[in-house]
């Protein structure tokens, strides 16, 4: 469990280092102004090529709708995968 400041320096890390290899779970809160909702669960695996599996693998989150839509029209569980694949792009 590391506080926010930990888990930025975390992400500083090169993409290819050998930390990453012993990562299996990110988990995250989104601070909100009006207090904490109802948690949403969603079961992420990165969208591999089943036919390509060596292939880098395709975190294609910038396709979908923006955040601000999703959470203004209650898609709870697409924000959440949207921000999963947000991660595993950047990591």
């Amino acid at each position: 469990m590391l506080r926010e400041t930990e888990f930025i320096a975390e992400l500083q890390r090169r993409p290819n280092d050998e930390y990453w290899r012993r990562v299996e779970v990110i988990q995250t809160c989104v601070k909100a102004k009006t207090g904490c909702g109802e948690p949403v669960f969603v079961h992420f695996q990165a969208p591999l090529d089943q036919d390509l599996p060596e292939e880098e693998i395709d975190y294609d989150y910038k396709s979908l709708p923006a955040d601000a839509d999703l959470l203004t029209h209650g898609e709870d569980q697409a924000y959440a995968r949207k921000q999963c694949l947000k991660y595993c792009y950047y990591i």
